[in-house]
């Protein structure tokens, strides 16, 4: 037996499939479970022992479309459900299964200002849902990530595995998803743990401001300077995890560790929030931190480069007072 699943993106997106592989492989233990994704991803899924063959999009989507239909596939899980997943899938052979993406009550929850109209189900138990149509059920054991056993910090970075520390990860598609420097000192003010800052190149700037403001305490800024893998590794040894609604959040929960989820212009209620296996007690630690009661929140489904009334509240009347960190 055969069977591909396809995700082209994002880091988060791609962590969030790992249970869908995984219960997959249990219930057709002898089957080859093939995922197609963009080639930049492959570091998310390349150590993963429930994938027989990765399929790689570089540029040539006709190439690797072509290359992908020589497979005789039993069934295809469209995970990603979008205009590029919908042309891979025409004209591959098997059984084909596909989730709710909800776009439209996502877009009524953002015209609304209201979350009511959406289920109370995370994204992965709607993907679960559309796989009893293939005989697959969930297992609740929450999500997968393998960093590969062969990944290492630098060596000037070794010892940090032996200290106790805090990741902090500050960075975000979307401007309004990230809290701004100065709010999210005042957050982290609260912890006399070291802090391990972590992002992309894109952040360098933000961090160095971060570090510069907070000379008191013990805060280390490598964003930028590692692999996805090695900061995969720093949020394995984390005693605990900040982050906005990034991947490494969802990394954070396949380790099981306790999450500070920052939310901005987004809302947990689309079904992104941290996922746990039930009873997990990383989840009855972790903590959502949002501001309730706002008309304009939801204002996107995936976040602006602005605040679109120009006073940012979502973020910045975030309240601290119950957070022990």
């Amino acid at each position: 037996m055969k069977i591909l699943l396809v995700r082209f993106s994002s880091i988060g997106d791609i962590v969030l499939c790992s249970p869908v592989i995984r219960c997959i492989k249990k219930r057709y233990p002898n089957a080859e479970i093939h995922f197609a994704t963009k080639a930049a991803f492959e570091p998310l899924l390349q150590f993963n022992p429930h994938i027989h063959t990765l399929h790689l999009l570089f540029n040539d989507f006709s190439s690797f479309k072509k290359n992908i239909a020589i497979h005789q596939f039993d069934f295809v899980v469209d995970l990603h459900k979008n205009l590029r997943s919908k042309r891979l899938l025409a004209g591959l052979s098997g059984k084909k299964v596909s989730f709710n993406k909800l776009n439209f009550w996502k877009w009524l929850s953002v015209k609304m200002g209201n979350t009511k109209y959406l289920p109370k189900k995370h994204l992965v138990e709607r993907y679960m849902d559309a796989l009893r149509k293939v005989d697959v059920r969930s297992d609740d054991l929450g999500l997968d990530y393998f960093e590969g056993p062969d990944t290492k910090l630098p060596d000037d970075l070794n010892g940090l595995l032996q200290q106790e520390f805090m990741v902090v990860a500050i960075g975000g598609q979307h401007a309004t998803k990230r809290m701004p420097p100065e709010k999210l000192i005042e957050l982290l003010a609260k912890s006399n743990k070291k802090l391990i800052l972590l992002g992309g190149k894109e952040d360098q700037e933000t961090a160095e401001t971060i570090c510069k403001l907070m000379p008191m305490h013990d805060v280390l800024n490598l964003c930028g300077k590692l692999s996805i893998n090695q900061s995969a590794l720093l949020v394995k040894h984390a005693h605990t995890v900040i982050s906005h609604d990034t991947g490494l959040m969802h990394i954070a929960a396949a380790y099981k560790k306790t999450i500070i989820s920052i939310w901005g212009s987004t809302v947990p209620e689309f079904g992104m929030y941290p996922f746990f296996p039930s009873q997990d007690p990383a989840a009855t630690k972790s903590l959502i931190l949002q501001t309730h009661g706002l008309s304009c929140r939801p204002c996107s489904k995936i976040g602006f480069k602005k605040c679109p009334k120009n006073h940012f509240n979502c973020m910045l009347s975030i309240n601290f007072d119950h957070v022990n960190l």
